[in-house]
């Protein structure tokens, strides 16, 4: 068990900068970065209210959980 735990960390270690490297660019020029577009105002408070509601409805599903889970290790004090 200690053997395969320290191969899993090794593996870890080993694999994880070469999963975070970033691709070289030649001197003299910018990285590839992706096209920015502007919003109307309607736009911007559009999508600023559907992500508010959609982290709404991710809490109260995390809530809804969050209490299930608790009635269960808890039965009463």
């Amino acid at each position: 068990m200690r053997i395969l735990t320290i191969a899993i960390t090794l593996g870890l270690l080993v694999g994880s900068p070469s999963l975070s490297a970033q691709e070289k660019t030649p001197q003299g020029q910018t990285p590839k970065a992706s096209p920015s577009k502007i919003y109307s105002a309607e736009e911007s408070a559009a999508l600023s209210d559907a992500s508010r509601k959609k982290a709404e409805r991710l809490e109260q599903a995390r809530d809804r959980k969050m209490k299930s889970i608790s009635r269960g290790i808890c039965t009463g004090c």
